[in-house]
């Protein structure tokens, strides 16, 4: 093998590493006995308890171990001990020589990826382990050589890396080069490689292998790992990807990567999912599953920055990779709608991919996450039966959610477009203040490009509520207890409320004569114009907010506590004009009492209806059964309370 000149030669003639392990030095605070599992904490409760005897076990999904020596020199330990209880069913090949004593590192690694009890992959039985030093050298990477990168084998698609190194001061370029081998043969031979960043509340990134493109870099969820944006092979991305609630990196890494293993394993059994065997897909399924509540108040991303700088896409959670992945691909063709939850796997064209979906009457989505995640491409630049890897750059990729008229994308919502990450990532989530509730309608997901034939991977996971209807034929609906709200009670203070005359040009009102506490409540008017009354004495708080759409209103003499974003025609306090201190117009924010009502008795030819929609906010995972009143009103004069 080939040397420089200013670099001995490692143990065991491999280019040097400068390697760690990522043990705890930190003092855990005891876990109360009522804590919630490492199993409950991703999801993988709730999966078994979804599909029994069916659930993936990574069955048939070999797996690679990179292992680090322990940090004391003399020390040259990288495997796991063949003869732990939880290794009963597993197979494992040394691909490295050397020592062949235990590591403790590498067996806790182990119990974590592929342990019969202690692993959510238990099915897993043939694992090949490299010792770190020979596999990014000669054994498999080849950096600083002129070889071709090692093909990683189809039986072993997921890789674990739980260690973090460099080349040194100086050598730079060969850490770059280490990454770039890496992220060419991940797209060359299709497998998804999870590796960890470092332990410690730190700003500064490892140099390897977290700053790569094409793997998932795994952090801790209680957010004391290296963490912020790559310095080198192309800086100011986002790192790590995803978190897992372990207490240091190199056993949150192999959680992940058995979680990929689960994901591969239902993929490969079941055939019209057989388009998810790719390692884009695989990232874009776990980001998209990944949750936030964890991090409420703290994780953010910008339209720029398309993840949180600590904590990534949030916390593993299997359960809703899952369901995304059972819910099928979708591709599109631009018109015929797809669902509100699944995936595909397509190639950039001359025009953008359209995704459109509809959110169906009786149904809200308080919870809307997307991600889009492509491979770097890096090639070959050497003649012949030698191999130099480049980089040219990153080809750009955007992702933006409409909502949509016809086939038309009326309304932006958001959008994500990095200049430097190859993963996009639009989210909305009521609960955490993120974005819009998407209420009944039409939207859109569109993938854009100026660059043609670029393989992506578009996953997208909804909270999507959907429940039974009530109707009345009275001329006013009234918000009472026991004749037609929730089960005889008041409305919670989980529920969403759309209120909405959809039959008729005429005024329609509905009469609060309760006072309620709800989630979030939006008046519109879509074919006619449409009133809420609070009624004297009354108080109606909505924590989350009242969104005044065109066409609708508020009206009554009650007290309102809530912010008011006005975004619709009619005012707020009036019945045929504005009065003072009435808001009126462009959106605003207030916490008001609303002003009496002038009397205002319309007459008509055709009848109008007013329905009430109301639905439970969500759990945080899973698809929820909730209630739903709508209220339909088939005569078309109101009345008022004084």
């Amino acid at each position: 093998m080939p040397t420089h000149s200013n670099l001995p030669i490692a143990r065991c003639a491999y280019w040097p590493l400068w390697a760690s392990l990522f043990v705890l030095v930190t003092t855990l605070v005891p876990v109360p006995a009522a804590a919630q599992t490492l199993f409950d904490k991703i999801g993988y409760t709730d999966l078994v308890t979804q599909l029994g005897a069916g659930v993936p076990t990574g069955d048939g999904v070999g797996v690679t171990m990179v292992e680090a020596m322990v940090s004391n020199p003399s020390d040259t330990r990288y495997i796991p001990d063949e003869t732990n209880a939880e290794f009963n069913t597993a197979t494992i090949t040394v691909q490295s020589g050397g020592n062949t004593s235990p590591s403790g590192h590498a067996t806790l690694v182990g119990r974590h990826l592929f342990g019969d009890t202690t692993s959510i992959a238990t099915g897993i039985s043939q694992v090949e382990v490299w010792e770190v030093n020979h596999f990014l050298g000669g054994g498999f990477l080849g950096t600083g050589t002129n070889q071709t990168p090692s093909v990683q084998t189809a039986n072993h698609p997921i890789q674990n890396h739980s260690w973090i190194g460099t080349y040194g001061s100086g050598n730079t370029a060969l850490d770059i080069e280490a990454l770039q081998r890496l992220d060419f043969a991940i797209k060359r031979d299709n497998f998804v490689a999870v590796v960890g960043v470092n332990n410690g509340n730190s700003t500064v990134l490892p140099m390897m292998l977290g700053q790569s493109y094409n793997t998932l870099a795994v952090g801790r969820s209680d957010g004391l790992h290296s963490h912020g944006f790559t310095t080198i092979d192309g800086a100011g991305r986002i790192k790590p990807d995803i978190v897992a609630p372990l207490g240091a990196t190199s056993y949150a890494t192999p959680v992940v990567a058995s979680a990929a293993a689960l994901l591969w394993e239902a993929a490969s059994d079941t055939p019209v999912l057989n388009a998810a065997k790719k390692s884009e897909v695989i990232r874009a399924l776990l980001l998209a599953g990944a949750t936030k509540n964890e991090f409420a108040g703290v994780w953010d991303r910008t339209t720029a920055r398309p993840l949180d700088d600590v904590y990534g896409a949030g916390e593993l959670n299997i359960a809703r990779s899952y369901n995304t992945l059972a819910a099928g691909r979708q591709p599109t063709n631009g018109s015929t709608p797809v669902s509100s939850i699944g995936w595909d796997h397509a190639t950039t064209g001359a025009s953008s991919k359209v995704y459109h979906f509809t959110v169906q009457p009786g149904t809200v989505l308080p919870e809307f996450s997307t991600v889009l995640n492509w491979n770097r491409t890096v090639t070959d630049e050497a003649p012949g039966p030698f191999f130099e890897p480049g980089f040219s750059g990153l080809e750009d990729l955007n992702l933006a959610l409409y909502r949509t008229s016809g086939s038309v994308l009326s309304q932006q919502l958001d959008f994500s477009a990095s200049a430097v990450d190859n993963v996009e990532h639009v989210y909305l989530n009521d609960n955490l203040g993120m974005g819009s509730v998407l209420w009944p309608g039409t939207y859109a997901m569109e993938v854009s490009s100026s660059e043609t034939g670029v393989p992506f991977a578009l996953a997208w996971f909804s909270q999507n509520v959907v429940s039974p209807t009530w109707t009345s034929t009275a001329a006013t609906g009234n918000w009472t207890v026991g004749s037609n709200w929730l089960a005889g009670t008041a409305p919670a203070t989980d529920t969403y409320v759309l209120l909405d005359n959809t039959n008729g040009s005429m005024e329609q009102s509905v009469d609060l004569d309760i006072s309620a506490s709800l989630r979030r409540l939006r008046i519109a008017g879509t074919d006619g114009p449409m009133f809420l009354d609070v009624t004297s004495e009354d108080v109606l708080s909505v924590s989350s907010g009242i969104e005044i759409q065109p066409g609708g209103g508020l009206a009554g003499y009650g007290l309102i506590l809530s912010d008011v974003v006005n975004d619709g025609t009619l005012v707020i306090g009036s019945r045929s004009g504005p009065s003072a201190g009435a808001l009126h117009g462009a959106p605003q924010s207030a916490t008001a009492t609303t002003s009496a009502l002038q009397a205002a008795v319309l007459s008509a030819t055709a009848p109008a209806s007013a329905v009430i929609s109301a639905v439970p906010e969500p759990t945080s995972l899973g698809l929820v059964a909730g209630v739903l009143m709508s209220l339909s009103i088939a005569r078309h004069c109101r009345r008022h309370k004084r």
